[in-house]
This record gives C-alpha cells, structure tokens and sequence, in this order.
C-alpha cells in the first residue's frame, strides 16, 4: 500500500511538474525566452487608405473624363461643322455590301436612286435586283431617307410595308471617301458607304 501510494503520489508530483514545465516553455516561447513581450507595430494608416481607388494614377494615364471628352472630340472631328458642309460631301455616288451590293447616287435636287443587287435568301422574297427612289434631306447631323417609289413596284411595296418607308439616321462620319450612318434597329450593323470615284 505504502509503495502504491509512493507512486501515485510520485505520478502526480511528476504530471505537474510536466505541466508546469510545458506552460513555462510556452510563455518563454510568447515572450521571447524570458524578456517581455513586444506588442507588434502596427501603421499608422488604416488598410482602406491603401486601396487601389486612393492610389494616385500614373502621368498621363487619361481617366474616364478625359477618355470621354476624347471621344466626343474624335467623333466631332468626323463629320463636317455645318449642314452645308455635309451635303457637299454627301453629293455623289456610294456603294456597300449590305444583303447584296448597295449602289446609291445622292443628288442635289434632294433626291437619291439605290439599286440592290440581292443576295440569297432576299432574292426568294424581293427578287435579283431592286431600284429604290428616294427623297433625301439633312438637318442637325441626320439624314433622313424617305422611300417615294421604285421598281419592281410590288417588290417596293413589300419592302415597305415590311421596314417602313422612312430612315432617319444620325451621321456618324462623313468624308470625301466615306460615309457612315448610323442603324435605326438596335442590334443592327452601320451603315458603311464607300464612295465610288469611278464607273
């Protein structure tokens, strides 16, 4: 009995001093081997202060005011100041690949001719060829075209009734070389005519 209670008396004494002696290793761990514990340096700034949105931007990387105001001008620089301007450019012959070959020819008189030369599936419904007789003005920026007849007639009609006899398109360029407009269908490509500068 007296050996047992040695032991058991001798177990315990020993788990403490385990015990006691691993705290010991800890705290010595947490305080740097016995000195006091240095609290981390933190900075002065909070983390929000180095956000990617407060950071200066480099020189000369244009922001999103600047890219805007570009834009306006590049697109200002485009197309003619005035009216006047724009229907002396818009005078003239001009062609395009839009569901076939689009030949328009822009008069003076306010009055335009587009041929079409259709390409399949078209065909099936309007034909090999349409011609497509127009009234034309311009005002602010925008030419409108309006569909005053043409042939094959019931082919026209078709047309019409399917799209409207009226076009009114903002001018999104216009050059000696080439004219731009663009499409009144969300979705829908521009308009891009070529100029034609000879038969």
């Amino acid at each position: 009995m007296c050996k047992r209670e040695t032991l058991s008396f001798a177990g315990k004494a020993l788990g403490r001093l385990t015990i006691l002696g691993g705290v010991c290793m800890l705290t010595a761990l947490l305080s740097g081997c016995g000195k006091e514990p240095v609290a981390a340096s933190t900075p002065t700034a909070s983390i929000s202060a180095f956000s990617p949105e407060s950071l200066p931007k480099p020189t000369g990387e244009p922001t999103e005011t600047t890219t805007a105001v570009k834009s306006a001008d590049s697109s200002a620089e485009k197309v003619p100041a005035t009216d006047e301007e724009r229907c002396k450019l818009l005078i003239g012959k001009w062609t395009q690949q839009r569901t076939g070959t689009r030949n328009l020819t822009v008069r003076e008189d306010g009055t335009a001719t587009m041929t079409v030369d259709l390409t399949s599936p078209y065909r099936f419904v309007f034909g090999n060829k349409l011609t497509v007789e127009i009234a034309w003005t311009l005002k602010d920026g925008r030419l409108i075209f309006e569909t005053t007849g043409g042939k094959p007639s019931v082919k026209v009609d078709v047309l019409t009734k399917m799209f409207g006899n009226k076009r009114d398109q903002p001018i999104l360029e216009l050059s000696s070389t080439r004219l731009l407009l663009k499409d009144a269908d969300k979705g829908e490509p521009d308009h891009d005519w070529s100029r034609v500068t000879s038969e």
